[in-house]
Order: structure tokens, then C-alpha cells, then sequence
């Protein structure tokens, strides 16, 4: 079988963000090809006064944690055929930010074996890359973390939502929904 090079690199985003906040894009880099391949990561168009920095989100939350390697440091990430890397993009936004103004950067992904291989983006095939924004907001910017802890023995999911007011006013009459979907165990077929 001859060697395919191919990946997918997820998603475009659009945060708010408070002045002097560091904004946390999520991203997937999936391998689709059928042969092991590394993968150099660079931003490029980042805003002027931000500063961005790329990790391997080992644990799959959406932020950088103590002891994840920064990527725009230590060169390529290794992603094997059919597996995906979770990959954070952190923005630091600048404390004297203008209410409404844009802050951008893209994400890119270039194959290091196979330089021919091409890495798709998934989230707007019109621009090459991922494309990161962070709209500046002096109200209040709520950011939501959902994490979950999976007990085999008991057959329960423990769900933790932390919400934090990054922003620079007070948040009120705020409503959180986490809507799971219903389970009809009515219509499940038993064999």
C-alpha cells in the first residue's frame, strides 16, 4: 500500500476576552494519512501588542496545565495514522486593550516527513490555517470549563462546571444551562 500524507487541522474560534486575559483556542490535529507523520505548528498575523504561544494539551481540557510542552519551542509534534493531537493556542491580550477591538492570529500546521502532504482546515477551506479571534470586552467575560470524571465501577460520569469572571465588570442575572441529552430506556433493545 503506498504512503498517503494527509491531516486535518480543527477549528476556527471566536472568544471575548478581557483586557490583560490570556484566551485559550482549542484545536485538533488529526492525522488522516496512513503513515506516522510529524508536524511543525506556527502562528502567523497574530495582532500587534498580543503575544501567542502553542501547547500540547495532553490532557485534552482546553488550556495549558504544569509540565504540558509548549510546541513553539520544542518543534514538532508526532501524530500517528488515524490518531489526533489536541493542540492550545494561548493569546495574551494586552492590559490597555480598546473595548471591541479584534485580536487574531491563525494557526498552521506543515507536515515535516512528507512535505507534499497536505493539512486540511476544517473550519473554512477559504483561508489556510485556523483561524483565532478574541473580541476585547470591558463588561463582564464569563469563561466556562466543563470537566468530567468517568467511574467504571459504578457506571457514573461525575460532570464539574467552573465558570470565572475574567472581565471588568460584575456579572448578573446569569443563567448557566449544561443540557444533556435524555436517555429513553423505554425503546433500548435488549438481546
Amino acid at each position: 500500500v503506498a504512503p498517503v500524507y494527509s491531516a486535518i487541522l480543527d477549528n476556527d474560534n471566536v472568544l471575548s476576552a478581557a483586557p490583560g486575559q490570556t484566551v485559550y483556542f482549542p484545536h485538533v490535529l488529526s492525522n488522516t494519512g496512513n503513515i506516522v507523520n510529524s508536524y511543525n505548528l506556527e502562528t502567523s498575523g497574530t495582532t500587534a501588542g498580543s503575544t501567542v504561544t502553542v501547547y500540547n494539551d495532553l490532557n485534552s481540557n482546553g488550556q495549558p496545565d504544569p509540565g504540558e510542552p509548549e510546541l513553539s519551542s520544542s518543534g514538532a509534534i508526532e501524530v500517528a495514522a488515524g490518531e489526533q493531537k489536541n493542540i492550545v493556542v494561548a493569546m495574551a491580550i494586552p492590559v490597555d486593550a480598546a473595548d471591541n477591538a479584534p485580536y487574531t492570529t491563525t494557526l498552521n500546521a506543515a507536515p515535516t516527513v512528507n512535505t507534499n502532504g497536505v493539512v486540511s482546515d476544517a473550519g473554512d477551506d477559504s483561508v489556510d490555517g485556523n483561524q483565532d479571534t478574541a473580541t476585547v470586552s470591558t463588561g463582564p467575560v464569563l469563561v466556562l470549563n466543563k470537566s468530567s470524571v468517568h467511574d467504571v465501577n459504578n457506571q457514573q460520569i461525575t460532570y464539574t462546571l467552573t465558570v470565572k469572571n475574567n472581565g471588568g465588570s460584575d456579572a448578573t442575572n446569569v443563567n448557566i444551562v449544561d443540557a444533556l441529552p435524555s436517555v429513553d430506556h423505554d425503546n433500548d433493545a435488549s438481546t
